[in-house]
């Protein structure tokens, strides 16, 4: 019976009667092949006389130096022609003819177990390969070298760190590990690998382009062989800092260091937690003549003043109550300052009596009016106080709003200080409130954009967008734009919200020109807006950081607003049509625009407003407006946006009249980003 057949022999013997001999005893065991070919591959064995040995001779250099394969060769001998020596730098086994069945096996069965070991140990190796490649970490094997002085060599490298680094495997293999590592960090990973037997660092790796990779390392020391390595696993931390970042960003001023509101607000839910609640008391300081202070500091340095202000404040206070409260051991006191607004100080006070919470207030007033030390200058501050104590089921959101509307109660009626009560819960506090959450919306970016499309009425194509602001609230839900915009417009939070509502929108065009959308976006801004000095300056830096120019946006503002601006010759609207912006007038129709100001004035259409449109079909004064709208739109070159169409009879009228663009409720409602990626493409259709 045949052992087994698996193992495939060929036999290249030139010698016939060798042949047939060798063939009856290897039959027996394998399976016998006497193919005449170079591919040595599809065998387990191969024997061969002289003869073949010079034919293929140079196939057998070649093959011998191709690591992928193995085949044991066996030369076959029949005089002392060859060399031994040189014969065994070709072949594994030379056998001297002729040779006796058992020796021959003996030797073949040998040469045929080699080969089986090599192919399972390259099965191994494929799949070690393979898993070592797929690791999601960046893996790599160190040796350590110890001569004169420790040195780091690659081993081996997995295809992540290959493609981090981008280096290939040659170039970063028996390369010394300070070649992506700073040295530094490889001496401290092998001081504690030498110590514990394993390590974990956070270090950064060096691309071959030198861009640095923040990573976290855990190595383990192997001795193998009396061979010393590191299994070391690297991971990519970039996002992980990006995370740490943002946490850094959304709980701390970016300008003073110090922490911010939501920092307060999360302290003040903290000590509610621990039981301190009826020991917590909020002021909050405004620096009235702040702008002036910064003027003469130098904008650059308001950050780092404003901290100063705030230690300085908190060792004065620190000081006189650690006096205090030597008299009186049962009493102690914990102030953290917090930097709320640009110009604002939140001292929350852990203070665990009540009375002495004014005297507190007292000396903070004494301590305000002294000179703070910046560089050895002495600088003075015009300042209000809002103070809020904790009361039932206040949260940190609740008190900080209390104090603000202290604080702003007392900047109204021109005091020094105001402490809340009861009485100050009017429409104010709901609006206060409101402005607690949207400065909140801002830092967790709450707020989204959605979009209302602009029709062209003589080509029937979607031209244009108008950017308009949403705010769905995690917790109590859609907020409309009419509820959280005016108490917005009357602080300076409009300022961020303007610029994130710009930033927002360059963003998404951007996104929509990579779709194949390229329209004119438009964006509203409050006449608050134009007041702030740098308002024209920071938004054409917003644009053009997001690779885009003036140009590819348009600026809302209603038709009483641009002529206030020009009245009060404060030359907003000018500068921004100099910067490249295109400038509509909204609403227009429902302020007391002059033509005169119309006539000269350089902005690119009218929009009229919706009050006017929606029953121009049923009321002939509205349709007469609407006319003369278009008529005075066409004759000042402008072109003219009708908004509010809600049927196709009134977008034919308004098209009859010569109106150039539409908006409204039968075009499309406002929609969010993908549904107007959507709608677009459907309307293509």
């Amino acid at each position: 019976m045949k052992a087994n057949k698996e193992e495939k022999i060929n036999l290249l013997i030139s010698n016939q009667r060798n042949l047939e001999l060798l063939k009856e005893l290897l039959n027996e065991k394998f399976e016998v092949f006497s193919k005449q070919e170079a591919d040595f591959s599809s065998y387990n064995l191969v024997l061969l006389d002289a003869v073949f040995f010079e034919h293929y001779k140079e196939q057998i250099e070649s093959y011998k130096k191709d690591s992928n394969f193995f085949t044991p060769i066996i030369f076959l001998r029949e005089n002392e022609e060859y060399n031994l020596q040189d014969l065994f730098q070709f072949v594994e086994d030379v056998i001297e003819l002729p040779v006796s069945k058992k020796l021959l096996l003996a030797r073949v069965g040998n040469l045929i177990r080699n080969k089986r070991l090599w192919t399972e140990n390259k099965t191994l190796k494929k799949r070690y390969k393979n898993i070592f490649n797929n690791i999601n970490d960046m893996v790599f094997l160190v040796d350590i070298i110890k001569q004169e002085e420790i040195s780091f060599k690659i081993g081996e490298a997995n295809k992540k760190l290959l493609a981090k680094l981008n280096y290939n495997e040659k170039k970063l293999k028996n390369s010394s590990l300070e070649k992506f590592m700073p040295a530094e960090d490889v001496k401290k990973l092998f001081k504690s690998v030498n110590a514990d037997g394993e390590a974990l660092l956070t270090t950064n790796f060096h691309s071959r382009e030198g861009e640095e990779i923040p990573v976290e390392i855990n190595a383990r020391k192997f001795n193998i062989l009396k061979k010393e390595q590191l299994l070391c696993a690297a991971r990519d931390i970039t996002e992980k800092r990006k995370r740490e970042k943002l946490e850094q960003v959304s709980l701390y001023d970016p300008n003073s260091g110090l922490p911010n509101s939501s920092s307060l607000i999360k302290k003040v839910d903290e000590l509610i937690d621990e039981g301190k609640a009826e020991n917590i008391h909020l002021i909050v300081l405004e620096a009235e003549n702040y702008k002036e202070v910064m003027e003469t500091i130098g904008h650059t340095r308001w950050g780092e003043f404003f901290k100063e202000i705030a230690t300085q404040l908190k060792e004065r206070q620190e000081i006189k109550f650690a006096l205090n409260a030597k008299k009186n051991q049962n009493r102690d006191i914990e102030i953290n300052i917090y930097n709320i607004y640009h110009n604002k100080l939140g001292f929350l006070v852990v203070y665990n009596s009540q009375e002495e919470i004014k005297d507190f207030i007292e000396e903070l007033k004494v301590h305000i009016e002294l000179p703070f030390y910046y560089n050895e200058i002495p600088i003075f501050f015009n300042t209000h106080l809002g103070l809020a104590s904790y009361r039932n089921e206040d949260t940190g959101v609740d008190l900080m709003q209390h104090a603000y509307q202290a604080m702003n109660t007392a900047v109204r009626e021109k005091k020094k200080i105001k402490i809340y009560e009861e009485s100050l819960e009017t429409k104010s506090l709901e609006n206060f409130m409101l402005l607690g959450k949207v400065r909140i919306a801002l830092d967790e970016n709450q707020f989204q954009l959605y979009y209302m499309p602009k029709l062209s009425l003589s080509t029937g194509e979607i031209t244009g967008v108008e950017a308009l602001i949403r705010w769905q609230h995690p917790k109590d839900g859609n907020i409309s734009p009419g509820k959280f915009i005016p108490p917005v417009e009357r602080t300076g939070l409009i300022d961020e919200l303007t610029e994130w509502v710009i930033n927002k929108a360059a963003q998404e065009k951007l996104l929509l020109s990579d779709r194949g959308i390229d329209i004119n976006m438009a964006v509203n801004i409050s006449p608050r807006n134009l007041k702030q000095n740098d308002f024209v300056k920071n938004v054409k830096n917003i644009i053009r950081k997001n690779g885009l120019e003036p140009a590819q946006f348009e600026l809302e503002l209603t038709e009483t607003e641009i002529m206030e601006d020009l009245i009060r010759g404060n030359n907003s609207l000018n500068n921004l049509l100099a910067t490249g912006f295109k400038i509509s007038m909204d609403d227009f129709g429902t302020g007391y625009s002059s033509l005169a100001y119309l006539k000269n004035l350089d902005i690119d259409s009218l929009k009229i407003d919706l009050s006017f449109v929606q029953p121009m079909l049923e009321d002939k004064k509205s349709y007469e407006i609407v006319k003369a709208a278009i008529k005075l739109g066409q004759i000042l070159d402008k072109k003219v946006v009708a908004e509010g169409i809600e049927s196709q009879m009134v977008l034919e009228a308004l098209k009859g009249l010569g109106c150039d663009y539409g908006q409204g409720y039968y075009i499309a409602k406002p929609l969010a980003l993908e549904d107007f990626e959507d709608f677009y493409n459907n309307w293509l259709e």
